[in-house]
Parts: C-alpha cells; sequence; structure tokens
C-alpha cells in the first residue's frame, strides 16, 4: 500500500462538494506536497509478474503480470487493459511473440510515463487525473495477442513455433492476485483502448463474478468495431477483400478458444468471434459503460476497409464521410441506455486522449469524472457531431479543411444542452486554471527541494512491492 498519508488525501478530496471538486482536491494536493507528505501517492507503477499462476502467460510462453501502485486504505480499484490488434495466422503471431505485444522479457521495472497518453486514469499525477490519482491503479499490458480472450492452458503450434493464447487467463490471474492483496474492493474501474476494450467486453462478465458485491463500471477507448460498412475497395468498384474484421475475429477467436459473455455466446452462437465486437457485444453488457469513440476511427477505416490514408483526395474524404454516416447508424442505439456516458468526437483518429480532444472545451478526463461520480445528475451524454472527419476541434492536423461541429449533451428527458450550458456544467473555469498552473510551479519547486528524499523513499517503496 501507499500508506495513511495517501489515504489521508483519498479521504479530504472525496469529501469535496460536487461543483468545486477539481479545484480543491488540487489545493488539497498542494498544500500536502508542499508538506512532503505524498511522495509515495506520485509513484510510477511497479511491475509484479504472475509468477504464481502457471496460466498467465505471453504470447512467447514468458510470465504475463501487470504494472500496480496499490493503496490498500482505498476501496477504489482501476484496472485498465493496454490495446494493440491482434495477430492473424502463424507468420504474424510468431513475429508479434518477438516484441513486447508477445513477450514480457523486456518490459521494464517501472510503468513508462507514454503509457498514460491515452490511459491517463491510470496516472500517479493529480494534474492528469485528479478524480483517482490516489486510488489502486493497475495497468495490464497486453503481450497475448488474443483481445486479452485466449483461454488455451498450453502451447499451441499454427506451423511456425509454439505459441500461448491466455489473454483470459492472464486477465483472470491479475484479478485473483488482486483480491489477495486489496482487503476490500467495492469499486471497480474497468477500462481499456482498442483491443483492451475488447478485453473488457469479453472479461465483464467473469470479472463481475469473481467480485459479485462490487460496483463494476467499464471505459471503453476506441473499443466500437462496426460489421457491415463498405469496404474502401468496393466502394472504389474493384473486388471484395478476402478477409473482414468479422471473419478474421471468427478464425482466431476459434483458435484462441475466446472467452466472451455468456449472454452474447448464446446469442450468436455460430459467431463467437462476434462478441468481442462492440456492435454486437454492447446489449449483453450489464454494467455500467462509459464510451470513448470517434466517429471516423482511423483503424476501421484505414486498416479494417482498406480506405488509402489520403484526406487530400476527395474521393477518399467522400468515402470517409459516408463510412461515418453509416458508423452514426450503428452507434445511435447506444444513446438509448440513459445510465451509460458517451463520448463520442468527430474525429479522424483511433482511440481518445485523456486530457487532449474536447467537447465544448471539456476533455475525457473530465467527461468520465463528471458521469462516474454523477456530478451534474440530470447530464449523462456527451456527443460532438461533424459530417466530415475534418473538425477544428480534434486539434490533430489530419485534414486540410474545417467545417465545425455542434455539442449535444442530452439528459435523462431527452432534453438538450448547448455547448455555453455544457461548458457550465463542466464546472471548466478561469480560477481552477490559474489553481492548476500555480500548482504546477509548486510542485516543480517542492520537487526540486525533496529531490534526495524522494530517491531514497522510492528505493524503500520498490523494495516493499517486491
Amino acid at each position: 500500500g501507499t500508506g495513511q498519508n495517501c489515504a489521508n488525501l483519498r479521504a479530504q478530496a472525496d469529501s469535496n462538494a460536487m461543483g468545486s471538486r477539481d479545484v480543491l482536491r488540487m489545493t488539497i494536493t498542494i498544500w500536502l506536497f508542499f508538506r512532503g507528505d505524498l511522495c509515495e501517492c506520485f509513484d510510477p507503477l511497479h511491475w509484479k509478474p504472475l509468477a504464481s499462476f502457471p496460466l498467465a502467460k505471453c504470447l512467447d510462453g514468458s510470465t504475463a503480470g501487470y504494472y500496480q501502485r496499490l493503496n490498500t486504505s482505498s476501496t477504489r480499484l482501476v484496472v485498465y487493459l493496454q490495446g494493440g490488434g491482434f495477430c492473424v495466422g502463424a507468420a504474424d503471431c510468431v513475429a508479434r511473440s518477438k516484441t513486447v505485444f508477445g513477450s514480457s522479457l523486456n518490459y521494464t521495472e517501472w510503468l513508462p510515463a507514454g503509457f498514460h497518453d491515452t490511459n491517463g486514469i491510470t496516472s500517479t499525477d493529480p494534474t492528469q487525473n485528479p478524480d483517482f490519482f490516489a486510488d489502486s491503479l493497475v495497468f495490464v499490458p497486453y503481450c497475448s495477442g488474443d483481445n486479452h480472450a485466449g483461454t488455451l492452458q498450453g502451447a499451441i503450434n499454427l506451423g511456425a513455433g509454439p505459441l500461448f493464447f491466455s489473454g483470459h487467463h492472464i486477465v483472470d490471474s491479475v484479478f485473483q492476485d488482486l483480491i489477495s492483496l486489496i482487503p476490500s474492493i467495492t469499486e471497480l474501474i474497468f477500462g481499456g483502448t482498442s483491443a483492451g476494450a475488447l478485453g473488457v467486453l469479453a472479461n465483464m462478465e467473469r470479472i463481475q463474478s469473481v467480485l459479485p458485491s462490487t460496483r463494476i463500471s467499464g471505459l471503453l477507448n476506441g473499443g466500437f468495431f462496426i460489421n457491415g460498412s463498405t469496404p474502401f475497395p468496393v466502394y472504389a468498384g474493384q473486388p471484395p477483400p478476402q478477409q473482414t474484421l468479422i471473419s478474421a475475429l471468427e478464425i482466431m477467436s476459434t483458435i484462441w478458444r475466446a472467452n466472451v459473455g455468456s449472454a452474447c455466446a448464446a446469442a450468436h452462437p455460430t459467431m463467437p468471434g462476434a462478441c468481442m465486437v462492440g456492435s454486437f457485444a454492447y446489449p449483453f453488457v450489464q454494467q455500467r459503460v462509459f464510451w470513448a469513440q470517434a466517429v471516423y476511427d482511423t483503424v476501421q477505416v484505414f486498416d479494417v476497409n482498406l480506405a488509402p490514408n489520403n484526406m487530400s483526395s476527395p474521393f477518399v474524404l467522400k468515402y470517409t464521410d459516408e463510412y461515418g454516416a453509416y458508423f452514426d447508424t450503428v452507434f445511435a442505439p447506444l444513446f438509448n441506455y440513459t445510465d451509460n456516458g458517451i463520448f463520442e468526437v468527430s474525429c479522424l483518429t483511433h482511440v481518445i486522449d485523456w486530457t487532449g480532444m474536447t467537447i465544448a472545451g471539456e476533455t475525457l478526463q473530465q467527461a468520465f469524472g463528471r458521469w462516474y461520480f454523477r456530478r451534474s445528475p440530470v447530464v449523462h451524454v456527451a456527443a460532438e457531431r461533424s459530417r466530415t472527419p475534418c473538425n477544428p476541434w480534434c486539434a490533430i492536423g489530419t485534414c486540410p479543411a474545417t467545417t465545425g461541429g455542434a455539442a449535444i449533451d442530452a439528459d435523462s428527458d431527452g432534453r438538450g444542452l448547448t455547448s455555453e450550458q455544457l461548458r457550465l456544467v463542466a464546472g471548466v473555469s478561469i480560477a481552477g486554471f490559474v489553481v492548476v498552473m500555480v500548482g504546477v510551479i509548486l510542485l516543480v519547486v517542492v520537487t526540486r527541494r525533496n529531490k534526495r528524499r524522494r530517491a531514497s523513499n522510492v528505493s524503500a517503496h520498490a523494495s516493499l512491492l517486491l
């Protein structure tokens, strides 16, 4: 655990009133850190191998594990699954097994800071993750190549060497290990990016059975893959591709013996791979879920549907725009799930940066916190629409033209809020910005003052974790 000081911060931060919570939390954090009491709260996540769990193996057979910074005084746990696609066929999977997406042999002792760009909910930095930085944080690196869903109990040889597809066993082992380390888990945020989001969909039912009394909420970033959109070659009058996303998942999920939710599997008995696709799986998810999704998902537009990555081409731009229109028709039913949250951006990207892209001035970090803690009870859905991937709010520089967009923030009665009202509801203020900037300056000053003390504390803490 991280000690009583971190627990005190958690209690004080959670006691803040809804409207001023972020600003007050930052003030408390700055004050306690200035006293030198919070060194351990800001430690990065530390590697913990699953050596006691023989089924938790990476693609190459090396021992899987997870990165963690636990606070045993907190009853809230955040577990986030890394993304990174899946391998198809023997050659692809063997090649993958020689990388960090198939082997743990080159994992570092501490989780690199760069992993928090899109996985910011596992950051221990209060300026990046003000709501959850003092909770127990876990990041599960993706080394199984099977959307975190494989259930093989030994190696399989596809013709190019032995491979272990054990993603589900890894996830299951992570939770079994955590249960032995954390006395009480009353809240779980189970999230993932891309293939990690698909892993959440595949494992949610199992994890709820392991933690039957725990309130589980999902955070799925870039995980709503769809079926039925027109591949670019067909759109351009060319022969269709030999393989689709669904057909590839059907082949590989059979090899993996993929674990999926039982209700979805029963509804699609001849298509087990479909239950790892958001458009098939979402009706069967029983937990609250927050969807962070780009309409113009680059993986689906360019990799799945094989469109050229050339937005300067009017033909490609027209195709991408029509893809987005089809995506919206498939995604629209999610707005009927009134307890879920949605952060849907009309951007040409795959995943949503935790503190980057905004909807009417609100980041994913702010929107998720607002939804999770029900800070604005009336408002539960944020969506931004633009009938083009070239959207100035995206700020990712992928398109030559801009046409703008409109913010929609619907409440449970179906009413809409304007962009200005959304800004007010989100609590984005100049005062808060000033406090944050002052806090950053103080953190830099105090960090330098405590440099020697932090070095010895980190060393002692690492020994304790090991």
